[in-house]
C-alpha cells in the first residue's frame, strides 16, 4: 500500500482538476468546431501549467520555477497538462448540443 501522503496528493490533484476544468468547460460551451476546441484545450493546458508552475507554486511555496530546473523537469509535466486540456476539450459538449438534448 502506498504511503498516505501519496494518496492525499492524488486526491488533492483530482480536486484541483475539477476546479481547473470549470473555466475550460465554460469556454468549450461556446466553441462548436472540434479542431478549434482541441487547439483551445491544448493552449489552456499549456497556460495552466505555466501559470501554476511558474507563478503560483514559486510565489506560494518558494519553489524554483520549472525553467530554472530545466527541460527534463518541464517536459513530462507540460505534456500531462496539455493532455489534460485536450481530454477536457474532447469530452465537453457545446452548449447547443446540451440544450438540444434537454427534456422539455
Amino acid at each position: 500500500m502506498p504511503p498516505v501522503h501519496y494518496l492525499l496528493a492524488v486526491i488533492q490533484h483530482l480536486i484541483i482538476s475539477w476546479f481547473a476544468a470549470v473555466p475550460l468547460l465554460l469556454l468549450m460551451g461556446r466553441i462548436a468546431d472540434q479542431r478549434a476546441r482541441l487547439l483551445v484545450g491544448a493552449v489552456y493546458g499549456t497556460a495552466f501549467y505555466a501559470a501554476v508552475n511558474s507563478f503560483a507554486l514559486p510565489f506560494t511555496f518558494g519553489d524554483p520555477t520549472p525553467w530554472e530546473l530545466g527541460l527534463d523537469t518541464v517536459y513530462p509535466s507540460l505534456v500531462v497538462h496539455i493532455v489534460y486540456g485536450l481530454s477536457v476539450a474532447l469530452v465537453a459538449r457545446p452548449i447547443t448540443t446540451v440544450h438540444s438534448h434537454a427534456i422539455r
